[in-house]
């Protein structure tokens, strides 16, 4: 009887239904198929059977290289990231807000570094999404270098494209990681809950107005091109029985475990590298430790805002 588990690439074949094994000797996962519709592939055979254990080519890398830099984004000067934005060759117009000194537009469809990024209200991943679904980004905008003052900005409510509103800063935030999250992980599209406006009053700098200010995103999926291999992982709503201690969080795990699966390292991986990048990360354990305000299960909250009275 052919036996594969639900969690990794693992497959094997036993006895009997009662010789599944009570966890994966891959990923130490609990969920298996069982039953003739699993093929075993041909390098698990031998002249005695089958063997039990399969090791293919997965999406997610068995070892990471975080990135280093000497400064977050937060404490660069906005002026410089509009300048560092233009050498990496994200498109964006530069627009006049009144709450945000340097405010641009990333254009639909929004293209970062080679990365899709879309809205999903939902917090469910893509549909039917292969690695053709995000199409091809466009081609990267011919502009000469640019002065001190970078762009003479027009007014907001008559930008000329449509797209998302954001800060410079949190903007450069924005294509570092995924500049790294392209180039060493494969990850072509990213999808987010939300980026400006926001649920806060951008006159009260207060300890939830990041949204209100252009300087926070939500994340909540990453799709992964490696090979001929794809897939998605992220945050599926809320965990089951709540959000205490032990309780699962898909793709993340128990909440305040370490993780166990593939999945799991590469959120936690994810974790460890927004805060790299951005000067404030919220995720699951954190609403499971009661940080943060408002539910951060179901994406990745980060920001580059200066908080105020906290």
């Amino acid at each position: 009887m052919r036996v594969s588990c639900n969690q990794c690439d693992w497959v094997g074949e036993v006895a009997s239904q009662d010789d599944v094994p009570e966890q994966c000797p891959e990923c130490g996962g609990t969920e298996f198929t069982i039953g003739n519709e699993t093929v075993v592939p041909e390098e698990a055979h031998s002249d005695e059977g089958s063997e039990g254990t399969v090791h293919r080519p997965s999406v997610f890398p068995s070892e990471y290289t975080p990135s280093t830099y000497s400064q977050t984004t937060r404490d660069m000067d906005g002026e410089e990231c509009l300048r560092r934005l233009v050498d990496m060759r994200v498109d964006f117009d530069r627009v006049r807000h009144d709450h945000i000194p340097t405010a641009i537009i990333l254009p639909n469809p929004i293209w970062v570094c080679g990365v899709r990024l879309k809205y999903n209200a939902s917090c469910r991943p893509e549909r039917d999404w292969t690695p053709d679904s995000p199409g091809e980004p466009p081609a990267p905008p011919d502009r000469p270098a640019i002065p001190d003052n970078p762009y003479e900005p027009m007014p907001y409510s008559r930008r000329a494209r449509r797209g998302k509103l954001v800060d410079a800063n949190c903007a450069f935030a924005i294509a570092r990681f995924f500049r790294y999250i392209h180039d060493e992980l494969g990850v072509v599209q990213i999808d987010h809950a939300g980026i400006h406006p926001g649920r806060a009053n951008p006159d009260n700098p207060a300890r939830n107005a990041a949204h209100g200010w252009g300087k926070a995103i939500d994340i909540c999926f990453f799709y992964i091109v490696r090979e001929d291999q794809h897939d998605c992982v992220g945050f599926y709503g809320r965990p089951h029985d709540g959000i205490e201690e032990g309780h699962i969080c898909r793709d993340w795990g128990p909440l305040l475990q370490p993780p166990t699966t593939p999945k799991e390292r590469f959120l936690r991986q994810m974790e460890t590298e927004l805060g790299l990048h951005f000067s404030h990360v919220l995720g699951p354990d954190h609403t499971a430790h009661g940080e943060g305000t408002g539910d951060h299960t179901t994406h990745f909250h980060v920001d580059v805002h200066h908080y105020v009275g906290r």
